[in-house]
């Protein structure tokens, strides 16, 4: 399992994993996707937030993982002489995933059995026993499109018909529960069983990306934005400013009709992150400039160098910057 990657955390990464990792929200998703006689079957009271991630390393700027660990109900036993005896809960893990490429993962029935796998090895590493416990695996998806990815790792199995069949359950046959919220409009989601800050993000991943103005629609969910926490309003508004092209002044007007409280907040963390993408793009332009001098004087950049460019911030270009100014004999002395 791993627990971290070097990429650098998106508002979408942030913002989802945020709410999700509430208890109360998680419950509100699983209850909204799931049916009715497996809800009923979970303790949705007593969830438990588990740590790290299971996305492997180079697919973690497609996924955003949470994971919670809970109980099943289990139905009494009787003895011999019909008395019943109560059974000790079932451990239960309930496995969300966050899609946010633009197109369906058509391998995505594939990752989710590799990710309930590693779960259950983690399970079993710091549990022990002789059986491994029920895993839950809800994808949920905010692309451009609808789905249209199998959900059955069967249906991804490459080989006919016939021989499918034949091999019957020696082929492994495991399937997802599945939330799109391309075919999600504003009063589906109103009409789901949702809490009010799922509602509010839900509408706002479906809706923010390249909206030139989403004061248009934001005001719609008033109540629900002034009820957030400052921490997911906060999120929220970052990730808006990150996947839109509102400008400040509309988003300052909105702002203004929300109460001082919610408009500082919501201010704060647009200049936040105005200041960041300035400073970001500051440092990109440095560094391309850096690699034209260096070219020039030390010839072509390995793969390894032009990474470290692409990913430098301001400080590091400033000191490869000087170290180039006062006339390093080799690339190695600029890098070092």
């Amino acid at each position: 399992m791993g627990t971290g990657g070097s990429r650098q955390i998106q508002p979408h990464d942030a913002l989802m994993r945020a709410v999700l990792s509430n208890p109360v929200d998680a419950s509100a998703q699983v209850r909204s996707v799931l049916p009715p006689e497996v809800v009923a079957r979970l303790d949705l009271d007593h969830l438990e937030l588990q740590s790290g991630t299971f996305v492997t390393d180079e697919l973690r700027n497609r996924h955003t993982d949470v994971l919670f660990r809970t109980t099943s109900r289990t139905e009494d036993s009787k003895s011999d002489d019909q008395t019943e005896h109560p059974r000790a809960a079932d451990d239960a893990y309930i496995y969300f995933l966050i899609e946010h490429q633009s197109t369906p993962e058509q391998l995505m029935a594939h990752r989710m059995l590799g990710y309930q796998q590693r779960i259950r090895d983690r399970h079993i590493a710091h549990h022990g026993g002789t059986t491994v416990p029920v895993v839950i695996p809800i994808v949920i998806y905010q692309g451009h499109r609808p789905w249209n990815a199998p959900t059955e790792v069967a249906e991804v199995t490459a080989a006919d018909d016939r021989l499918i069949a034949s091999l019957g359950d020696y082929l492994p046959r495991a399937s997802y529960y599945l939330d799109d919220l391309t075919r999600l409009d504003d009063d589906a989601l109103r009409a789901r069983q949702l809490t009010p800050t799922l509602r509010v993000v839900y509408v706002s991943l479906r809706r923010g990306p390249g909206d030139t103005d989403f004061t248009v629609w934001l005001p719609d969910w008033r109540p629900e934005i002034i009820g957030l926490s400052d921490q997911t309003l906060s999120m929220l508004v970052s990730y808006l400013v990150y996947v839109g092209n509102t400008t400040r002044e509309k988003l300052r007007a909105f702002a203004a009709t929300t109460g001082p409280h919610t408009e500082e907040i919501i201010m704060t963390a647009a200049g936040r992150l105005i200041t960041e993408a300035w400073a970001e793009g500051e440092a990109r332009g440095e560094a391309r400039l850096l690699v034209k001098q260096l070219t020039t004087r030390y010839g072509a950049l390995n793969a390894d160098l032009r990474e470290r460019l692409e990913n430098a911030t301001t400080d590091d270009i400033e000191l490869w910057a000087t170290r180039f100014a006062q006339g390093a004999a080799t690339l190695d002395e600029i890098f070092a």
